[in-house]
């Protein structure tokens, strides 16, 4: 249904249209004011970036770049078992019915290019 209102000369009457694309018009009396993008032409802008800059940021002279560092303060705990699997089966598991011990792990694709670089 479509409705006609009659305002006053006076009245201002706004009206935002916000598309699927992201993009937005903003209509006054009918007549369009602004146009763009809400995730480029508004501030702030709708999605902020994730990370700010910082210009003036630097890493302390002392930086260490190793991925690990090791701690030398670290001890194990005095009941450790370096002899211990490190995977501990589970005595009350069960397999399941009709579970097919002898297929392959992985079955080959027949349709699948090897690429040039491997």
């Amino acid at each position: 249904t479509h409705v006609t209102v009659s305002l006053p000369p006076s009245l201002s009457l706004p009206h935002t249209v916000l598309n699927p694309d992201n993009s937005y018009e903003i209509l006054v009396d009918q007549s369009s004011v602004s146009r763009g993008s809400l995730l480029h032409d508004v501030v702030p802008p709708v999605n902020p970036t994730k990370e700010i800059d910082d210009p003036t940021d630097s890493k302390p002279e002392d930086w260490d770049e190793r991925a690990k560092i090791p701690d030398p303060e670290a001890v194990k705990p005095d009941n450790w078992d370096e002899e211990a699997p490190a995977k501990i089966q589970d005595p009350d598991a069960v397999k399941p019915e009709g579970w097919l011990d002898d297929e392959p792990e992985f079955v080959a694709d027949p349709a699948a290019n090897k690429p040039d670089d491997w």
